[in-house]
């Protein structure tokens, strides 16, 4: 009986520490090895407009398009009425530029698949379903244009995540994700700062300086990925702490590299995220 016991506590040590062993976890860029030789590329190229971040009061808020934002929160009819008719111009004012062409087009003409594969990328128009035919193991480059949940500020980012393919031909996350975020926060509305005020605030900004933004933010992304696989890694700047005003509570942030009027930054507690943002967005913090 002890000897049984004793063997059924050790297989369950042996099966913890298999899973433990099994889970997967973050590598680094440089561990990687791009590009790869059996892999292929896909570039999702899902989005037909501008989208908000998903509410984390109402997470079907942000699935949609800009107005799945009025959902997130509930506010009197008044207000309601002022921030519907607000949204709304605002997404007519973009309805019409071509997010996922533009966006994926820029992604091809940069060379950035054939830095991440041997093999010609594939550019998918909706997202792989459970019935999705996988044939190799591939990387997806996820490319995004959205506004944050209280419209305060405008990021364009590329998400890159490495899947390999199980004996059922089913994708499994490797562990590996590497992600770019442009970040163009606003001044703070005089008349306040709820999505209403933030709404007009884009509107008085403009569509044509929206949209230039936009691929600004396009180009800035697609430019920190190439430059991170081409260096295997960024030269660590001063370890000073940053805060990007209006967008995040997270403060610290590590300078990475400057380029241009813009500065590319790292969380410390989330390295695998590079945040790139204006100079003239980004304050020193004690």
């Amino acid at each position: 009986m002890f000897n049984n016991r004793r063997l059924a506590f050790w297989a369950f040590i042996l099966i913890v520490s298999a899973a433990l062993t099994g889970c997967a976890t973050t590598k680094s860029i440089s561990d990687v090895g791009f590009p790869l030789a059996g892999s292929v590329v896909y570039i999702t190229a899902v989005q037909n407009e501008l989208q908000t971040e998903t509410s984390s009061t109402n997470p079907a808020a942000g699935g949609g398009g800009l107005l799945g934002v009025l959902i997130a929160h509930s506010i009197d009819s008044t207000r309601n009425r002022r921030a519907e008719e607000a949204v709304t111009e605002l997404r007519n004012a973009l309805i019409d530029f071509p997010i996922a062409d533009e966006f994926s087009q820029a992604v091809i003409e940069s060379g950035l698949p054939g830095r991440l594969s041997l093999i010609e990328p594939r550019l998918l128009r909706e997202a792989p379903g459970a019935d999705f035919q996988h044939e190799r193991d591939f990387v997806e480059l996820h490319p995004k244009v959205q506004l944050s949940n209280n419209l305060a500020a405008l990021e364009v980012s590329i998400w890159i995540r490495e899947f390999e393919l199980n004996n059922k031909n089913r994708p499994r996350f490797t562990g590996f994700a590497q992600g770019y975020k442009y970040v163009h926060p606003l001044p703070e509305p005089a008349a306040g700062k709820n999505r209403t005020d933030y709404a007009e605030a884009w509107l008085t900004l403009g569509a044509d300086a929206i949209e230039g933004l936009i691929r600004l933010g396009m180009d800035a992304t697609i430019e920190a990925a190439l430059t991170h696989l081409n260096d295997r890694g960024f030269v660590h700047g001063t370890p000073n702490r940053y805060r990007i005003p209006d967008y995040t509570n997270r403060l610290a942030y590590q300078v990475r590299r400057e380029t241009g009027d813009l500065l590319w930054l790292n969380a410390r507690a989330t390295p695998d995220e590079t945040i790139i943002a204006s100079r003239a967005a980004v304050e020193l913090v004690d």
